[in-house]
């Protein structure tokens, strides 16, 4: 379930909320209730492929929604499949997973630098399409997890950290985990109510020693940390979860707003989980009138 910033630093995390949506989101107003989303133990009990297919439709609006498992290689039969899908499906706005990555000069690089979503991004600029995000602004997920007072906001700066430090050491040419981690903490040292945190790579070391003993190294933490799995035990993997299920409620009603509310003809892609766990709330929220789900069904 990746949350992929693209050349991470923390101020984008905490940048100003001014425009941001509030918690409870602007987004398709006509929804009273938050969408319900499946659960963690809900989407264990089930199996399905990779890519896993939705196309919606709702009145004059459609969805194509390409759940991918996430993938840094051009070769990969994914790649190929999100660029036919897109071409056939002549979209007018493309929502993207997590901060949009900047357009490279070729598809290999767009791919082996950020994966799907750098694709997508290169796609959307080759086809002059307007892209945006499909995740919640990150101070407005911040402000969600700190309020729920489940977590200090040392655990949520380090879980956030960390995750990122565990997704670049599965590119082809990671950062150095010492560079990413300073400069993410000089970063976060500007921002208003963070001054107490690490400053320094020995100081964070110190707060991973303290907060997740059972990481021996965190330049090489593993990515069953960041499972949105509550059952793991660790306090990132229900901070994992919890962030799941509010970007889930979050991005169901911005394609609801895209594709019902604009009429707007929608290529989105996103994590294949995330696709499986949302798409009954979305089949609800847009009323579909046809749908595919056929390509990686559920099982």
């Amino acid at each position: 379930m990746r949350n992929l910033i693209p050349k991470f630093i923390f101020a984008v995390i905490l940048s100003s909320t001014a425009a941001s949506l509030p918690v409870s989101g602007q987004v398709n107003r006509e929804a009273d209730q938050e969408p319900e989303i499946m659960t963690y133990k809900e989407y264990g009990r089930i199996r399905h492929g990779r890519p896993y297919v939705l196309q919606l439709k709702s009145g004059a609006g459609e969805l194509l929604y390409f759940g991918a498992g996430h993938v840094y290689r051009v070769e990969d039969p994914q790649i190929a499949e999100i660029e036919r899908r897109f071409v056939e499906f002549r979209p007018t706005v493309v929502l993207n997973e997590s901060q949009t990555p900047p357009v490279e000069v070729t598809r290999e690089l767009a791919v082996t630098r950020y994966g799907e979503p750098g694709l997508v991004s290169f796609l959307a600029a080759r086809h002059n399409v307007p892209i945006k995000s499909l995740d919640p602004p990150r101070m407005q997920e911040i402000r969600y997890l700190l309020g729920t007072k489940r977590w200090t906001t040392e655990q949520v700066m380090m879980f956030y950290i960390l995750r990122r430090v565990s997704e670049n050491n599965k590119k082809t040419s990671p950062r150095p985990a010492d560079e990413l981690v300073q400069q993410a903490l000089d970063a976060t040292a500007k921002a208003p109510g963070f001054e107490g945190l690490p400053k320094t790579v020995a100081e964070f070391e110190a707060s991973v020693r303290r907060l997740l003993p059972s990481v021996a190294d965190w330049r090489t933490v593993k990515s069953t940390h960041f499972d949105p799995n509550p059952d793991l035990g660790l306090y990132t993997n229900d901070v994992a979860y919890a962030s799941s299920q509010y970007r889930d409620r979050y991005i169901v009603k911005l394609l609801a707003d895209e594709v019902r509310g604009k009429g707007g003809r929608v290529f989105a892609v996103v994590g294949a989980s995330h696709v499986v766990m949302q798409e009954k709330a979305l089949k609800k929220a847009l009323q579909e009138t046809s749908a595919e789900s056929g390509h990686g069904k559920v099982k």
